[in-house]
């Protein structure tokens, strides 16, 4: 037996130097290429001939850019238009590619107007193992940089993605399909970060990160741009975020007739935070849908602040539909003119709030209707402003284990009380046309710090609103406290001797 086992114990350790031989053998191939573009003339990234090795004045590139099974290619490009061109495609992926990493640096003259940075082949698929950066300098304002998927093709970061521009005026980075399904997904973060103003605009049916898209920009700041769509290519467009972080921002509805759904959905594994409006362009009916599922119900959480804008060119203020909470988060914030579809809060692990446009500010948020199965809403409380308030035009349904959580503490409000010189103040945290609950079912729902006693008033809740009387509760004197606890033991020890 032990001879057979010394054997065994051999060939695993033959094998495992054989196979961590061949892993060492693999080493990353960095690939150049730097070119001036040619009007017309399109460069297709697996092509060998445009590629050096270890530097653009390298030597020839003899492999195949696609050879290994590790993917260990990095291709870093460095490509500058010369004035006036408008081109129709700089890079293109004529079969699937799957590279180490891609790293891009792209200068713009003047009157460069339209670029089609990358382009992918009907069906066919661009894949990095790692990180894809883009650098770009521009000197004309608003410049158009695209990149178009076929039909079926996508194109697939393990990484991390970057868009930085150096230098120039607004710029708008387009992700646009020719096909009716696309996508455009990143493992890890996505940030994009401009000189001035900045545009991110989605003309595919699918668009992922699976870490947090930054947008940052000067200037006006930031817009995430729903595209319209030639054709009427795909009915709904379905986006999904590991967190959404930018300020001064702008949600931009521009899909046309055709495109009915909007979808985001949030995945946060960390905290993250919008503000900014939401607009709708006159010839966009499409239904926008907010999901919060995060990957980590107790860090996850997303910050959306709306705030309302004059309408500018055929955009206006544009109200959201159905608000669903899974899992993780989501902190709501509305400008008084917007309102929402249906608020469903349905997860163990959910949590919804209202906040205020700007950061510490109570907030209010207003739906057609809510369904509370599972989770709670939590209520925040100001001494100046009161406390955060949550109107439902249509019905409050409640079900299930269901709670309304009161975020104050008893310190808090003691002091506000002695400052007031009062007993008692009354807080109407929700309105609602009608409920399928009493107001003694809810009572029992509230959440609050054991220092605190809430009474709901029932005058106020046959009116359609759940008001709630906030004052201290009793807390025994020290001495009385003690007599209570020595009465508890000695009728406890007298049971005992009982039995």
């Amino acid at each position: 037996m032990k001879k057979k086992f010394y054997i065994v114990c051999f060939m695993s350790s033959a094998a495992v130097y054989a196979v961590s031989s061949a892993f060492a053998a693999q080493t990353q191939t960095d690939l150049y290429t730097s070119s001036t573009y040619e009007a017309g003339v399109s460069c297709d990234l697996l092509d060998p001939s445009i590629w050096k090795v270890g530097s653009a004045d390298g030597e020839q590139f003899a492999g195949s850019v696609a050879e290994t099974a590790d993917n260990i290619n990095f291709l870093n490009i460095s490509h500058s238009m010369p004035n006036g061109i408008n081109c129709d495609g700089a890079y293109s992926v004529s079969d699937s590619l799957v590279v180490a990493g891609i790293n891009a640096d792209i200068s713009l003259g003047t009157n460069n107007w339209g670029y089609r940075l990358f382009s992918v082949a009907d069906g066919k698929s661009l894949r990095t193992v790692g990180d894809f950066g883009v650098s770009v300098s521009t000197k004309t304002w608003n410049p158009i940089i695209r990149t178009m998927l076929g039909e079926n093709s996508s194109i697939e970061i393990g990484g991390d993605f970057s868009l930085r521009q150096n230098e120039g005026g607004q710029m708008r980075f387009q992700l646009q399909s020719s096909g009716a399904v696309s996508s455009f997904k990143v493992a890890g973060n996505a940030r994009l970060s401009f000189w001035s103003d900045i545009e991110l605009g989605l003309g595919i049916s699918r668009f992922e990160v699976g870490g947090v898209l930054s947008l940052s920009g000067g200037g006006n700041g930031a817009t995430l741009d729903f595209l319209q769509t030639e054709g009427g290519l795909f009915r709904s467009v379905d986006v999904k975020l590991g967190g959404l972080d930018c300020r001064n921002g702008k949600i931009q509805i521009s899909s046309n007739e055709i495109v009915s759904q909007i979808s985001l959905e949030f995945t946060n594994s960390v905290s993250s935070e919008y503000s900014g409006a939401i607009a709708r362009g006159s010839g966009s009916p499409a239904a926008f849908n907010i999901t919060m599922n995060a990957s980590d119900a107790k860090n996850g959480k997303q910050v959306l602040r709306f705030s309302s804008i004059e309408p500018y060119d055929y955009y206006s203020n544009a109200d959201i539909s159905n608000v669903t909470v899974e899992r993780g988060e989501l902190s709501l914030g509305m400008h008084s003119g917007m309102k929402g579809d249906l608020l469903q809060v349905s997860g163990a692990g959910a949590v919804f709030s209202a906040t205020g446009l700007v950061a510490g500010e109570i907030g209010s948020a207003r739906f057609s209707e809510a369904w509370l199965s599972a989770g709670k809403i939590r209520f925040d409380f100001s001494e100046a402003e009161g406390c955060d308030k949550i109107v439902f035009d249509g019905a409050m349904n409640v079900m299930g284990n269901f709670e309304f959580e009161l975020n104050l503490s008893s310190a808090d409000f003691g002091a506000w009380l002695e400052t007031a010189g009062l007993e008692y103040m009354d807080y109407t945290i929700v309105e609602f046309s009608e409920t399928n609950v009493s107001a003694g079912e809810l009572a029992e729902m509230l959440s609050m710090d054991g220092g605190i006693k809430a009474e709901i008033l029932e005058d106020d809740f046959a009116d359609g609103k759940l008001t709630l009387r906030l004052e201290l509760a009793q807390v025994p004197e020290p001495a009385a406290f003690a007599v209570a606890m020595g009465a508890a033991v000695l009728i406890a020890a007298a049971r005992r001797k009982r039995k």
